[in-house]
């Protein structure tokens, strides 16, 4: 990218680090280590999530009682002394979790049946009172294990409804809140124009008259020699003086340069303006082989509040003496970096303004940034101060020329 630069100041602030850790940005998932025992709950609960929902029951108990048939034989076919008792859990389980309690019942009741079959023809022999006593037992333990199974079952149903439902209730009143901070923004915009038109159109020729008018005033007592000609020489400076901060203020709630999708333009009436107002350094930096940016208006006027904003913040909350407003490209889309000198902030702080990720202007730019496809990330400065960065994709703001042309 060409390096040459358009400035409204030679000074130049400190760089804050591209890739230092976002203080304001969307949160990032740091993926999760493997837990394979989690992994084969998860899938041992949904195994038959597959099958439509009315033959669900039929299958689990189609493959529960096929495997207390399987486990069945290989208790037929094990060594005498061996037992099998706990695996006939296994079916009964997955029975009683899938299939329900009826189900669960069933397989318990094969399960005690097949054990028991196989005791009477397989094991020593034992007095017919200790074998009903044993198989007595064992119904027992799967009826329990049944029943236990099938709760569990019931509560982790019903917590994964009220999670859903929490969560659907959750995303709609998030989406409910963006929708009325896109609103309010939108609301603030419209009524910011509405001003600045009437300031320029009503106060601004209004205060042009009565500008006229000390002229004339001026000129007479002059010609009469009057003393007091001085004196209304000088209110008539202040008049003027008047007129020049009413139209700087139009100028700044309806930024006439985007009228013409004139982003660079904008900004850099804005750097002036702040110089001149707040006595700091602004440097406006774009490539040289693109000096005008255009944008189409929503997007330029949602990016010209975001610098708005975040140089008030640099110098009202953070006493900044230099302020840079940048541009570059990156993967098709275009970056707003504004970078302060100033003493920065942490977000704990910022949030004590708000709720959420900051004050209110950190969310509202949040959501200028949201409402023409972008998103905003604030990280500490290198040295000092603070750098917000807005990332939009072209597209979603018409921008001209393409970073093809840039580079």
């Amino acid at each position: 990218m060409n390096a040459n630069l358009i400035e409204a100041s030679t000074q130049q602030p400190g760089r804050a680090d591209p890739g230092s850790k976002p203080l304001f940005s969307p949160p990032q998932i740091a993926p999760a280590e493997k837990d394979l025992g989690r992994s084969a709950l998860h899938g041992w609960l949904h195994l038959l999530d597959f099958c439509p929902l009315k033959f669900r029951r039929p299958c689990a108990f189609a493959i529960s009682t096929c495997a207390v048939v399987a486990v069945g034989l290989s208790d037929w076919f094990a060594p005498p002394n061996s037992s099998f008792t706990i695996f006939y859990l296994v079916p009964v389980s997955f029975g009683a979790w899938h299939g329900g309690r009826r189900v669960g019942v069933f397989v318990a009741f094969l399960a005690t049946l097949i054990s028991l079959v196989v005791d009477q023809h397989f094991r020593a022999p034992i007095p017919p009172v200790l074998n009903a006593w044993n198989a007595f037992s064992r119904l027992a333990v799967y009826l329990f294990v049944t029943l236990l199974v099938a709760q569990l079952r019931d509560l982790t149903l019903n917590l994964e409804k009220l999670v859903e439902e929490l969560t659907r209730q959750l995303h709609e009143e998030t989406t409910q809140r963006l929708e009325v901070e896109r609103q309010i923004a939108g609301i603030s915009d419209r009524e910011q124009e509405r001003i600045g038109h009437e300031l320029h159109d009503d106060l601004g020729q209004h205060l042009a008259g009565v500008s006229f008018r000390m002229k004339v005033l001026e000129n007479d007592l002059a010609t009469a020699g009057v003393p007091q000609a001085a004196d209304a020489k000088e209110l008539g400076g202040l008049v003027t003086e008047a007129i020049r901060h009413t139209r700087l203020l139009a100028r700044r709630l309806d930024p006439v340069e985007l009228e013409n999708h004139d982003l660079v333009a904008a900004l850099q009436s804005l750097a002036s303006e702040i110089q001149r107002t707040y006595r700091v350094s602004c440097v406006l930096r774009v490539p040289a082989a693109a000096p005008e940016l255009r944008v189409n208006r929503q997007a330029g006027l949602a990016l010209f509040r975001i610098c708005q904003e975040a140089v008030h913040n640099a110098i009202n909350h953070g006493d900044a003496h230099s302020i840079e407003f940048a541009f570059s490209y990156r993967d098709s889309s275009l970056i707003l970096i504004i970078n302060d000198d100033g003493q920065g902030f942490s977000l704990p702080k910022a949030a004590a303004d708000g709720q959420g990720g900051g004050g209110m202007g950190l969310r509202i730019m949040g959501v200028r940034a949201a409402s023409i496809g972008g998103r905003l990330e604030i990280n500490p400065g290198a040295s000092a101060g603070v750098q917000v960065s807005c990332i939009v994709p072209l597209q979603k703001i018409a921008a001209t020329p393409t970073p093809e042309k840039l580079a």
